[in-house]
């Protein structure tokens, strides 16, 4: 009789599981990086950074800061109230300057948050005493109509830059690059289309703002006006190219996502440099006018050239041509 014996098997251990290894990690935390950058629209190996925007603009607005609020403390005398409110404006220059090279040194440092955000915070606003000051200054000076829209469009370009150097530092506000170049482009916009007709007079071959210092009876060095014809123009090509690149983004849906094309931003990119550079050179000559003075001529003229050329560069030249090659 056939014995039935029970075989009592035991079940195979199961296999030891792999152990992550340190190439798995770090494989793993790159491409949740990547999927955060993607997500946060930072693909960009430019502007994308905060730490080099926190550079470039804040370098920026640091140059403007030294020389502008040298230069705003030359146009107190005889201006009354505007004169007190170039003194505001120039004061809050300073502070800009102190804020700016402070979180320039805590990015050095490494010692992003905490202490930054304050930093943050004061950049922010001072930003907005600088564009308050210049519009109420606007409204006490002795200048016609056209003249009042240039010292408002010329206030809120680095008033509005350090509005938003603010935000980007404590809400890391220009992470994405389409609202990056839209807020920017807009504000630059804006100045330009405030500020290019103060250089123009279709009946004259000297600008308004010649006009005005021969009414206030003020003295002019040599030509004086010699360069607001260019910074006219350079206006009329940065507002024209800001727009521009405004509009196909804002209406991408109805564009096909032209703002997106390689060509196009890399054709936009460069007109914004050629109207940046153009206003820049009329700005140093500009200088020379007693209604600008010559620290106030160089600080605008570096502040928009260097506007111009940062936002062309982290539109077409860094990322698209790349794309192109590809």
């Amino acid at each position: 009789m056939a014995e039935n014996t029970e075989t009592n098997e035991t079940p195979a251990d199961p296999e030891p599981q792999k152990k992550p290894t340190s190439d798995d990690t770090s494989g793993g935390e790159n491409e949740t990086s990547k999927d955060a950058n993607n997500a946060s629209g930072s693909t960009d190996g430019f502007i994308g950074s905060r730490r080099i925007r926190t550079f470039l603009i804040g370098g920026l607005l640091c140059a403007w800061g030294i020389l502008g609020g040298i230069g705003l403390f030359g146009l107190v005398k005889g201006f009354g109230f505007y004169g007190f409110m170039n003194v505001v404006t120039g004061i809050a220059a300073f502070v800009l300057v102190g804020g700016c090279a402070a979180a320039i040194v805590l990015h050095c440092l490494g010692k992003d948050g905490g202490i930054e955000t304050y930093v943050g915070y004061a950049v922010l606003i001072t930003g907005i005493v600088i564009c308050v000051a210049q519009v109420i200054g606007s409204f006490a000076s002795k200048a016609g109509r056209i003249y009042f829209f240039k010292i408002i469009g010329e206030g809120i370009l680095p008033g509005g830059t350090a509005i938003f150097l603010g935000l980007d530092i404590v809400q890391d506000f220009m992470s994405k690059e389409d609202r990056r170049l839209f807020c920017n482009l807009a504000l630059i916009a804006t100045t330009a289309c405030m500020c290019m007709m103060a250089y123009y007079d279709t009946g004259s071959a000297v600008g308004p703002a010649c006009k005005l210092a021969k009414d206030l009876d003020l003295p002019r060095k040599g030509s004086g006006c010699g360069g607001w014809g260019a910074v006219g123009t350079g206006y009329l090509i940065i507002a024209a190219t800001s727009i521009t690149y405004c509009i196909l983004n804002f209406c991408s849906c109805i564009t096909c996502g032209c703002d997106k094309n390689p060509m196009i931003r890399l054709i936009i990119a460069g007109f914004l440099i050629v109207g940046g550079v153009v206003t820049a050179i009329g700005y140093w000559v500009v200088s020379s006018s007693v209604l600008v003075p010559v620290s106030l001529g160089i600080g605008l003229s570096v502040l928009v050239g260097g506007l111009c050329v940062t936002w062309a560069l982290d539109m077409g030249i860094v990322d698209d041509v790349k794309g192109m090659k590809k």
